[in-house]
């Protein structure tokens, strides 16, 4: 099996290569909540996916599925079994989950991210 600290940091310009915007967005804000050592709440995704005012339902099976594309794009493009986003149950309300990348890849994660999706991120302002 490969081991998974050896994924290099040029793989992880490819794999931003393969997200789209929407799932940019999101790894963004979970890279910067990362760096500040916080997790990522729902309402946080659900604002970026756009989806805060649906049902709660039709939010968790959005946010859900756009999660399982972005961890199913890291799995298949790493040849890693690890998901890149992780999800771990709120300190404050144990009935909620919080995100958060695997501090495994978070880092080589954040070293690309701080050059590639702030580059797409002007491109789309201007």
């Amino acid at each position: 099996a490969n081991h998974p600290v050896f994924l290099e940091r040029k793989k992880m310009t490819h794999l931003i290569d393969l997200l789209n915007e929407l799932e940019l967005q999101i790894v963004n804000a979970l890279s910067k909540n990362h760096k500040s050592e916080k997790n990522t709440s729902i309402d946080e995704i659900n604002k970026i996916i756009g989806i805060d005012k649906r049902p709660y339902k039709i939010k968790n099976n959005i946010r859900a599925e756009v999660m399982k594309i972005i961890n199913k794009k890291f799995i298949d493009f790493s040849n890693i079994t690890e998901e890149l986003i992780e999800r771990e149950r709120s300190d404050f309300d144990k009935r909620y989950f919080e995100y958060q990348l695997n501090a495994r890849y978070s880092k080589k994660l954040q070293q690309k991210i701080s050059g590639g999706v702030t580059d797409k991120d002007s491109q789309l302002q201007s």
